[in-house]
């Protein structure tokens, strides 16, 4: 079902057929390691990696991508900055949607207490994964400037999808902030 509503989203079907270069990441799920798809990284097709870039346990199951299981990136490097490093740019603008330490307010949407659980203990170890690679990011000499936009900072808004529109204006706005900040 889920497959079947990327595929009348995005109409292309390969990496290849897209008007810029993009790159895709998804965790293993057999070996926890981050694989890039697309520019840069593995030649896949491009659904079966978008699928794979939102299977997040314990709601998804991981989704097979060239014969092995994958679940989202995120889970791996919320933010992939080990990829941005390998790109030759003079910037990242690295946009932050995954749970953070800085979540306020009431949660949006409350999960059956297993899965509440699970959820949490997810998001604060990509919130301690974010927290790391942006220190390293920062850190290391050489590498492009790093601008780190969050747009939102909801808690427990994986789901909220009645705010998807309202999501989708805030993180345009951050980011043309954040374009502007650059000139």
């Amino acid at each position: 079902m889920f497959r079947d509503l990327l595929e009348r989203m995005v109409p292309q079907r390969s990496f290849a057929e897209l008007g810029s270069p993009c790159t895709v990441t998804a965790v293993e799920r057999d070996t926890g390691r981050e694989v890039a798809f697309g520019t840069g990284g593995e030649v896949a097709p491009l659904i079966d990696v978008l699928a794979a870039s939102c299977a997040l346990p314990p709601w998804f199951h991981p989704v097979e991508v060239n014969g092995r299981d994958f679940y989202d990136g995120g889970i791996r490097a919320p933010l992939p900055l080990g990829v941005a490093a390998g790109i030759d740019c003079d910037v990242v603008l690295a946009v932050d949607v995954g749970p953070g330490f800085d979540e306020v307010g009431t949660t949006v949407i409350t999960p059956p207490p297993f899965v509440a659980a699970a959820d949490t203990a997810i998001g604060w170890l990509m919130a301690g994964t974010t927290e790391l690679l942006l220190q390293q990011w920062r850190n290391s000499t050489g590498r492009p400037r790093l601008v780190h936009v969050r747009p939102t900072n909801d808690r427990g808004a994986t789901f909220a999808l009645d705010r998807i529109e309202q999501y989708g204006k805030l993180g345009e706005a951050a980011v043309g902030k954040a374009l502007e900040e650059l000139k």
